[in-house]
């Protein structure tokens, strides 16, 4: 079992996602997966009632948009994670992030609810995450047209969330209030 505790080398990654990498501190990967929850919940928590439809922008995502994206990305990050684990070569699609959120009908669900969603959908990649060994951390798979690490992939996970929980507190909250 890996403590995840090592972060991908440049090599390991296209150095478009060095962006979301360098997000990742250092520590056991799983722990901070797991942490992190607890930081989106309190994020969320900044953003009650009304403020879940705030938008900072102009055609910019509403705070309950922006954690949909998180759902969804965690959910495609996972089912790579899965692939890759699995030591599978078959080059994985991207997604059109817009066209998730604008079918994600955020508007018929609860910032609550969203949040409890990103709890399960990232206890469950943690713990796939955790299962792997040395071996399934080195392996390297195909994203879009992109080859990159699992472990790189794992960090992606915490790094992209973390993004957003960033872009959460700097765009949304001063507003707010």
């Amino acid at each position: 079992m890996s403590t995840l505790s090592a972060r991908p080398a440049p090599g390991d990654h296209d150095p478009y996602y060095a962006m979301y990498v360098r997000r990742v501190p250092a520590g056991d990967l799983g722990e901070l997966l797991e942490r992190q929850v607890g930081e989106l919940e309190a994020a969320c928590a900044r953003h009650p009632g009304d403020a879940a439809e705030h938008r900072y922008a102009p055609g910019k995502w509403s705070v309950r948009e922006v954690i949909q994206h998180v759902n969804d990305t965690e959910r495609v990050f996972g089912y790579r994670l899965l692939r890759f684990a699995r030591r599978d070569a078959t080059p994985l699609e991207g997604f059109d992030q817009d066209l998730f959120v604008a079918n994600g009908r955020t508007d018929r669900r609860g910032l609550d609810e969203l949040v409890r969603e990103f709890r399960h959908l990232r206890l469950a990649n943690t713990s796939l995450a955790r299962a792997l060994d040395a071996d399934a951390l080195a392996w390297r798979g195909r994203m879009w047209d992109k080859t990159l690490t699992t472990l790189a992939l794992v960090t992606l996970l915490h790094g992209h969330a973390g993004h957003h929980l960033a872009v959460l507190e700097e765009r949304y909250r001063p507003v707010i209030g």
